[in-house]
Order: structure tokens, then sequence, then C-alpha cells
């Protein structure tokens, strides 16, 4: 793919899922935007789109040596099961000690596999899921998500390298150059 059809492949999903407007945070200040990555899966061209969006950085960062692929969020399940299909590497799905505390992982995973963690949005669950995976055998080096940011970013394990399709500088881009336009 070329890298022109990317730059348009990431407008497309920017323009599916940022919402230009004042936004209130609860307990925070206002921001002038929101976005929904569910909205991405309401549309089977977006959702098709948006797969082949994580289909391509997966093949790009190289990450074919993964055996598993696990979801983080119910974002990141919806796009992990899709992007398992399509690279034929088994599922696993994972659940947080709060919801089971005895059987974190569905699916096989055998002592030593490695895993791919995906995701919407690069946030401190990736942390948690990674120890989910690392507690049960497995081993995570990378994550993949839709979006980086660079402040979660910085608080994550030094052990997780997170390969991402948009930073939210590209967000905040984007959303200046619709208000340029307003």
């Amino acid at each position: 793919m070329s890298s022109s059809s990317l730059l348009e492949m990431k407008q497309k999903i920017l323009a599916d899922i940022v919402k230009v407007s004042a936004f209130q945070e609860t307990g925070a200040s206002t921001i002038p935007y929101s976005f929904d990555l569910m909205k991405l899966a309401g549309a089977p061209q977006t959702l098709k789109q948006t797969t082949k969006a994580y289909q391509l950085l997966f093949r790009s960062e190289n990450l074919h040596q993964v055996r598993r692929i696990a979801g983080v969020s119910p974002a990141g399940e919806a796009f992990a099961a899709l992007l398992s299909y399509l690279e034929k590497k088994p599922l696993l799905w994972l659940s947080s000690m709060e919801t089971t505390p005895h059987r974190r992982i569905t699916g096989l995973l055998q002592p030593g596999d490695s895993v791919l963690l995906v995701d919407g949005i690069q946030a401190s669950s990736l942390g948690e899921a990674a120890g989910i995976v690392r507690a049960e055998g497995g081993l995570v080096s990378d994550a993949l998500v839709l979006i980086s940011d660079s402040h979660t970013g910085a608080k994550l394990e030094r052990s997780l390298k997170v390969h991402s399709l948009l930073s939210v500088s590209e967000i905040i881009d984007y959303v200046a150059s619709k208000d340029s336009h307003q």
C-alpha cells in the first residue's frame, strides 16, 4: 500500500471518529474534541478500512513472529478478532482480576508463546493486559493501537513497544485544520 493511500486511510478514520466541539471531561477542563472508536464498527465500510489499517500496521512493523493476538478493551477485542482471522493467528480473550480472579485468559496459551496486544487507544490497560499474559507464561513485547498518546506511553512499561497508526498530535492537527475551515 502506498504512503498516499495510508494518508487517505488516516484521514478517513479521523473523519469517522473525531467530533470537533467543546467537550467537558468528567472532573477536568474542556477540550476541543472527542472521539469514539466504537463508531468504526458501526459502518461495514469503515470497519473494513480500519481493519485494513491495523493489518497494514501489523505487516509494516514486521509483527509476524507473534504466535497469539489478544484484544484489550471492547474496541481492541473487535479489531484483535478481525486481525487474528486475517493473519491466521489464534485469538486470546483477557479478563481483569475483578471479573475473573482465577482463569484470566480464554484460549490456548502455551508458556513462552509471544502475544501481540491490540487496543484502540494507548492506555494504562495495556500494562495490565501485559501483566495478565505474563502471569500465565506468555511473552509480550509489542502492542498495536489505533491512537497513541505520548503522555500515556511514558507511563507504560519500557518492555512494551507500542505501534500506532495515529497519534494524539495528529488528531490535534486535524482538529486545528477543521477549526480553521469554520
